[in-house]
């Protein structure tokens, strides 16, 4: 992420905690734990194709006023990914990284939405002849919560990644066009707002 853009996000959130805190504004605090599966590929016309899923778990930060929530989420993963090319298939364990900005509201009855940018997400294998290869990207992330349990959300989050720059053996390359990597994932979560 670009010091730049975090500058602007740190310096939004304190202006919206400033100007709000006459309104009782809270900071929240959000641990998750869910489960996740997705699927990828690039639009080569010898595609190659990904599928997945596995646990993850992650924290939204920051803070809450009038129904309205700004922060940052955090998310990790590790499980096994399916790679599959038209010469092969091999399965191989990746780590997820996503770090991003959420924005988000409280509706009547039980209800709450947001939607987060993911500034910052990468993919790192960690088995196999790729082992330590990386996945960067960037993707946006649309959810719908229900809090009408005691203590805690269910939660669901669908979330698109592009993936446009490859790291092997030290070496970053980039990835354009049909050479991206385009991710989808569905994410089903269990949350606990706290509200500080």
């Amino acid at each position: 992420m670009s010091r730049h853009l975090l500058k602007n996000l740190i310096l939004f959130m304190v202006a919206f905690f400033a100007l709000s805190s006459q309104s009782q504004a809270l900071i929240l605090l959000e641990p998750y734990l869910g489960y996740k599966m997705g699927s990828g590929e690039n639009s080569l016309s010898s595609k190659t194709e990904y599928d997945f899923d596995t646990l993850a778990y992650g924290a939204r930060l920051g803070v809450k006023s009038l129904g309205f929530s700004l922060g940052l989420d955090y998310s990790l993963a590790s499980g096994e990914w399916e790679t599959k090319s038209s010469a092969s298939t091999s399965k191989d364990d990746r780590d997820q990284k996503s770090l991003g900005a959420f924005i988000g509201y409280e509706l009547p009855a039980f209800f709450r939405v947001w939607g987060t940018y993911f500034f910052e997400t990468e993919f790192e294998d960690t088995t196999g002849a790729d082992s330590g290869d990386t996945l960067s990207g960037s993707g946006l992330g649309l959810a719908l919560g229900y809090t009408g349990l005691p203590f805690v959300s269910l939660n669901l989050e669908y979330r698109m990644f592009t993936m446009d720059e490859r790291e092997t053996s030290g070496v970053k390359t980039r990835l354009n066009g049909q050479n991206e990597i385009d991710y989808n994932e569905i994410l089903l979560s269990l949350s606990v707002p706290l509200d500080l």
